[in-house]
């Protein structure tokens, strides 16, 4: 029951940045706040680095919400996110 009252929860948190309250976001993101960065840690291997990579996972999925799929949780898109943004910067600086 409280699991699907989240999800109303954060499906009204959805709808009203989608809106312009772009102050709810934080409000929305502040739950996968600490393990989104635990799984940058993870793949980055030193803090700036996944300090950097948690920055720019959020910033990428505000950018993505309008398009964000209902029938799948935040924490999917945000983690989606962050391994494909770590994965590019692993062979770019493989590259260099």
């Amino acid at each position: 029951m409280d699991a699907q009252l989240s999800v109303q929860h954060e499906a009204r948190v959805i709808a009203s940045v989608l809106a312009g309250d772009r102050e709810h976001y934080h409000e929305l993101i502040r739950p996968y706040e600490y393990g989104i960065y635990k799984l940058a840690l993870l793949l980055m291997k030193n803090e700036a680095d996944a300090e950097d990579l948690t920055r720019e996972a959020f910033l990428n999925t505000f950018r993505k919400l309008a398009d964000f799929h209902r029938h799948a949780t935040l924490s999917t898109l945000l983690i989606s996110i962050t391994l494909n943004e770590a994965r590019g910067r692993l062979q770019s600086s493989r590259a260099e």
